[in-house]
């Protein structure tokens, strides 16, 4: 009968020589071999896998700067003073005002009266009305040619001269000009805008003047004198000069392509017939959205906040568990020499290939995915990002350690003398 001994008793071999051989004292088991070597593999390929997710989120369109380029471009178009318009024109066809303001001033001096101080005309100038009430509208003005113009007062001085001389007649004898103005224009006078799509019919008006009697004794009623004037005109992409020279419309101008409103038309279908308020909130809704996008580990969505620092910090934690992997199959007593026909890349036989996977997926994948996510997305003003560039460079620094480690584990599979 066996015995209880002889039951557990290790299996031999029986030799040639009737002989029995007991295995090795540093003998490893295929299977404890194989476990390793699969942990190692599974560990590389979640590296790579985390490491690439990380890259292809870094790497996706960042639209966050479009985004608050074309809301820079809305601020600027809301805080545009689009009575700017009108003055634009006045100051073109300040030549023109000039003159007519010294045309008035002779047929005063002529008719014998004095003036007080240097009164103006303050005549209206001619122009395409801006409507910009939505993107589009403001788009379509600058890209049309605009028609502006400014009167000049022509004809023979002496005839409203003796007009002006005439109805002052019945006044006092030392009456004095203190004011003029044109009049007959529809919308009023001053530093009104006519629209081209009315204007004056018949080339004369009257010029209003306003009398200080001294001392004063009827009531000061205006009189008046008829003149006669021509419409100076031209056309041209005047809206689109007047904005590059205003302070809020240069905002809305790319400086080198010259191009109209170049980021809000990134977003031009869904925001061109906004108003501007409509417009911002929408916007501003796209823009959180985008800075709030996620990335996922293992099926686990984290926002790009969170991402910055867990990135760097999950493929610290893979590489050093894989490097502490490597080190143990290393450090492992007796024969490993079957591990190189285990389907691990990195202790494939071709040393060139076998080398370029080991530096390619351990080194350079999570540096280079990490270094642009942080470059990318981070804000040193941020914690966050303060935790993941520390994690950053302990990656790189694990990484090296790493590809050591697989060197001097090939080292002993391939070249056992060396090690």
């Amino acid at each position: 009968m066996m015995t209880s001994e002889n039951a557990t008793a290790p299996s031999t071999a029986p030799a040639s020589d009737n002989k029995t051989v007991l295995p090795a004292p540093n003998a490893i088991s295929e299977a404890l071999l194989t476990e390793n070597l699969k942990t190692l593999r599974v560990l590389h390929q979640l590296l790579m896998v985390v490491s690439a997710a990380i890259l292809v989120f870094a790497l996706r369109v960042d639209m966050s700067r479009d985004y608050r380029a074309a809301l820079d471009e809305l601020r600027a178009m809301q805080d545009l003073n689009f009575t700017g318009w009108t003055s634009f024109v006045r100051d073109r066809y300040k030549n023109y005002e000039n003159q007519n303001d010294e045309f008035v001033r002779n047929i005063v001096k002529l008719a014998g009266l004095p003036l007080q101080g240097n009164p103006s005309l303050n005549e209206p100038v001619f122009g395409d009305e801006v409507r910009a009430g939505t993107p589009l509208q403001l788009d379509a003005f600058v890209k049309a040619n605009q028609k502006i113009g400014v009167l000049k007062l022509i004809g023979d001085k002496r005839v409203p001269a003796e007009q002006l001389k005439h109805s002052m007649a019945t006044r006092n004898s030392h009456p004095v000009v203190e004011g003029m103005w044109l009049s007959g224009f529809q919308g009023g006078y001053g530093q009104q805008m006519m629209d081209w799509r009315n204007p004056p019919m018949v080339p004369a008006t009257t010029v209003s003047f306003s009398i200080a009697d001294v001392p004063q004794t009827v009531p000061n009623q205006p009189v008046f004198a008829l003149v006669s004037f021509k419409l100076i005109s031209e056309e041209g992409h005047f809206g689109l000069e007047w904005l590059k020279k205003d302070t809020f419309g240069q905002r809305l101008i790319d400086a080198r392509t010259g191009e109209f409103m170049p980021h809000l038309k990134l977003f031009w279908e869904k925001v061109n017939g906004l108003t501007p308020e409509a417009a911002t909130v929408f916007l501003e809704e796209q823009l959180e959205a985008t800075t709030r996008g996620t990335v996922s580990f293992f099926g686990i969505p984290i926002e790009t906040r969170l991402a910055i620092s867990a990135s760097p910090v999950v493929c610290f934690s893979i590489l050093l568990f894989l490097c502490l992997h490597i080190r143990h199959v290393r450090l492992m007593a007796g024969s490993i020499e079957s591990a190189v026909n285990f389907p691990f890349a990195p202790l494939f036989k071709g040393a060139l290939g076998a080398l370029l996977v080991t530096y390619a997926t351990v080194l350079v994948l999570p540096t280079f995915a990490i270094g642009e996510l942080l470059a990318r997305f981070g804000d040193w003003a941020q914690w966050s990002t303060r935790v993941g560039v520390v994690f950053a460079v302990m990656t790189t620094v694990t990484g090296v350690w790493a590809t050591v480690e697989i060197h001097r584990l090939r080292t002993r599979l391939f070249h056992p003398t060396v090690e």
